[in-house]
């Protein structure tokens, strides 16, 4: 059997702020949109150049995540996405500019590459990652 990736979805708890992340701040772009009202979900679907993300708007999860109170992490299972840069200092200016709260600075790991770490909206957490090969 062979896998490929095909896209990664995130519940959202605002879809308009989500969008205007993905699209303002990454550059990503607007593709697919899909009203599913009788479960009460809206997905859209943004577009990078070999990459998919679904954004989740479901009513009732976000109904459910106010009722029990939001965790402050993900459950395990989901760490955080990766965004691969050819320079990461000018990457890292770009987004800090657009007032995107980065947790780290840019470190270097012991495999050479360089990584910094940021939030997103329901504070999902992203990578910026530049590999030796790369810069």
């Amino acid at each position: 059997m062979k896998v490929n990736f095909d896209n990664v979805t995130f519940a959202v708890s605002d879809i308009d702020s989500a969008l205007d992340f993905f699209i303002h701040t990454l550059g990503l772009k607007k593709d697919r949109v899909w009203d599913i009202p009788h479960i009460k979900t809206k997905l859209v679907e943004v577009k990078g150049d070999d990459f998919t993300i679904k954004l989740m708007y479901d009513e009732r999860r976000v109904a459910r995540a106010h009722e029990i109170g939001k965790p402050k992490e993900y459950p395990l299972g989901f760490a955080h996405m990766v965004f691969k840069v050819n320079d990461i200092e000018t990457a890292y200016k770009d987004l800090s500019s657009r007032n995107v709260k980065f947790v780290t600075e840019i470190i270097e790991t012991p495999d050479g590459a360089k990584r910094a770490f940021f939030l997103g909206p329901d504070n999902i957490e992203f990578e910026l990652v530049q590999h030796p090969s790369d810069g």
